[in-house]
């Protein structure tokens, strides 16, 4: 049966495995989370230094801030200031301001470019072939595909914890929640609790997007009627049936559920 859990609600039992029982405890991150920096990622160029990729050349005119992982993904939406100038250069051309999803425009060896840059960066991408840009990625929010693309997160702030919660965790979630079509409001809430990998929670989409959030982020989620209150709606809520949804949804902290197994040496 679809339920929510509130943040003084009593843990909802899961099913586990016969070697196993579920313990939790609940509190702010304390580094147990997964991080979310990547296995492997290239570290940042110095200032004036020129990098050679397939694609061209990238020179460091002025260095970005964040970590050395935080780049713009194709599908990201970018905001840049940007113009095409000679290889020869040296004057710096007046740049156009432009606000984008990174893939959709300009050539290809630009976009494989900004993403090798963080915000406030600013370079000389050389293409093969000669042609020459002048970038600053002035800001870039991530936007994430889940789900088949039935829940689309976009985030509008991080946090530098960076932590990560895991299934079976439950998180705990600001949330408004508002009709796609229309925009009106059917739920706020700064207690909104799911456990990750509850495939009866309602909206599903809510679960879909905490699964790929870090403590502290806040983001914006689309979810579609599937992922939402489906065909049926929600009466209680005033979702109409087989109404999309969107979200603002910040992650505020979680409760961690861990496995003890049962078994002795």
């Amino acid at each position: 049966m679809a339920h929510l859990l509130s943040s003084d609600s009593d843990t909802t039992p899961i099913a586990a495995d016969d070697d196993e029982v579920l313990s939790s405890s609940s509190g702010e991150d304390d580094g147990d989370g997964d991080s979310s920096a990547p296995d492997d990622f290239e570290l940042d160029a110095a200032v004036g230094e020129a990098r050679a990729y397939n694609w061209g050349r990238k020179t460091v005119l002025r260095a970005g801030r964040g970590q050395s992982w935080e780049k713009p993904a194709t599908g990201d939406e970018v905001s840049i200031e940007t113009a095409e100038i000679a290889a020869d250069e040296e004057d710096e051309p007046a740049l156009e301001a432009t606000t984008f999803t990174l893939g959709e425009r300009f050539p290809d060896g630009v976009r494989k470019g900004i993403e090798t840059m963080k915000a406030g960066e600013r370079a000389r991408l050389t293409l093969r072939g000669g042609a020459t840009y002048l970038v600053e990625l002035v800001n870039f929010r991530e936007v994430r595909s889940l789900a088949g693309g039935r829940v689309v997160k976009t985030t509008l702030a991080t946090s530098a914890s960076g932590g990560v919660p895991r299934p079976p965790w439950e998180v705990v979630l600001a949330v408004r929640l508002s009709l796609a079509d229309g925009g009106a409001c059917v739920a706020e809430r700064d207690d909104w609790t799911v456990r990750l990998g509850d495939k009866a929670a309602r909206p599903r989409g809510l679960e879909v997007a905490a699964r790929a959030m870090r403590l502290g982020e806040r983001a914006r989620v689309k979810i579609d009627a599937e992922y939402g209150f489906g065909a049926a709606g929600d009466a209680a809520l005033g979702v109409p049936p087989g109404a999309a949804l969107v979200a603002e949804v910040t992650l505020l902290r979680w409760r961690r559920i861990v496995h003890l197994s049962r078994r002795h040496p």
